[in-house]
């Protein structure tokens, strides 16, 4: 008798602290309310940016080339091209190639942290002064 005695106990005894776990003004209590993350830190808010200067490093292949904006290098930003990526001299449009390492250039587009996402490229001035 004394054995079955021993597991009926410790079952009552688990299932009370069970019953008790979880109750309404318990701080024991697991939490059930699930977090919404700040709307802020989340969301992907893109800057829209104008940034002028040199073209340096152009990749056709990877259709990226870096923005000089300065002499001395500082100031420079990786554009990244794509197909929709408009570009023009003045108020018409131009070939793609047209673009050039050493053109002055205007650059329409959005802020994706690490590169700019060009939607316009504004051909200011070549290379060669045309």
């Amino acid at each position: 008798m004394k054995k079955l005695f021993i597991p009926i106990a410790v079952f009552s005894t688990l299932a009370l602290s069970a019953a008790g776990c979880g109750g309404e003004g318990n701080p024991a209590a697991p939490s059930t309310a699930v977090s919404q993350p700040d709307a802020a830190a989340t969301s992907d808010v893109r800057a829209e940016v104008v940034l002028t200067g040199l073209v340096r490093g152009l990749n056709w292949r990877a259709r990226t080339f870096t923005l000089v904006g300065r002499a001395d290098g500082s100031g420079s930003h990786l554009i990244r091209m794509n197909d929709r990526t408009v570009f023009t001299t003045g108020d018409r449009p131009v070939r793609p190639r047209t673009l050039e390492n050493g053109a002055s250039v205007e650059v329409h587009g959005v802020d994706a942290g690490a590169e700019v996402l060009a939607a316009k490229i504004e051909i200011l001035r070549r290379r060669n002064g045309r």
